[in-house]
Order: C-alpha cells, then structure tokens, then sequence
C-alpha cells in the first residue's frame, strides 16, 4: 500500500517503507519515529545522508562487479591465446 494518510497508515501495517530520492527503503521505526526525522532540524538532513551512503555502497558493488568482469574477460582471453600457454 502506498499512502500519505497517516490514520491510515498508523492503523494499519507492521512495516513502514520510505521512498526518497528514487530509492524505497525499508524504515526500522514507526510512523511517528518517522515524523520526527523528517520534521526535525537534522532530520531531513540525516536521512538526505543515509540515502547518499546507500547510493555510494550500490555504486561501489557495481563497480566491483564490473572489474571482476573484466578481469574474467582478460582471463578468457590469455587462455584462449596459445601465445601465454
């Protein structure tokens, strides 16, 4: 269920869920946690960087992968090659 009405949402699920800046996460708090993070001073700010750490961990996993990829291409080739036997 996607929703902003806060009865809602208070009455009804066990999980809370957060959507920011593309991304959907799951929340370890209730929807009042959440209103206070989001309406605090550093709220907003903390959650803005919680979502840039997350980018940053999906990009370095990606990064890896692609490496072991080519590392693997390189490895498929000097194989192949009579020359490296």
């Amino acid at each position: 269920m996607v929703s902003h009405d806060e009865h809602l949402i208070v009455e009804s699920v066990d999980e809370l869920w957060v959507v920011s800046q593309g991304k959907a996460m799951p929340f370890h708090g209730n929807f009042q946690d959440h209103k206070k993070i989001l309406y605090g001073s550093k709220g907003l700010e903390y959650f803005t960087k919680h979502i840039t750490r997350l980018s940053y961990r999906e990009k370095a996993k990606k990064d890896k992968e692609m490496i072991v990829a080519d590392i693997q291409d390189v490895l498929t080739v000097i194989e192949a090659n009579p020359f490296f036997a």
